[in-house]
């Protein structure tokens, strides 16, 4: 794949990986496995362009921690923000291992 396929499939997984939190923070159906498949994806393409487990879990992190829509922030408690973001990196460090 060239950079610049790459740099498109990095944003089409990010952007996936956003929508799937905006649909959780808004309470849409099946939002969790929604989100599990995005992760997924996103680990996937992050670990095919060679980034470490360490780069992929901090931009998880980085990505889960913060609300993506003005109602996330009140509508998912930071209890439920902490647990989200443990089991979001429980699924990044799975996929990671798994590999291909």
């Amino acid at each position: 794949m060239n950079a610049a396929a790459s740099e498109r499939s990095k944003d089409r997984e990010r952007d996936a990986l956003v929508a799937a939190l905006h649909g959780l923070e808004m309470g849409a159906r099946n939002s969790i496995e929604a989100l599990h498949d995005a992760l997924c994806a996103y680990v996937h393409a992050r670990r095919r362009d060679g980034d470490s487990v360490q780069s992929v879990l901090a931009q998880v992190r980085e990505l889960v921690t913060q609300p993506v829509t003005s109602e996330g922030g009140t509508k998912v408690s930071a209890l439920a923000r902490e647990a989200l973001i443990d089991l979001s990196l429980r699924w990044c460090a799975d996929e990671f291992a798994r590999g291909d």
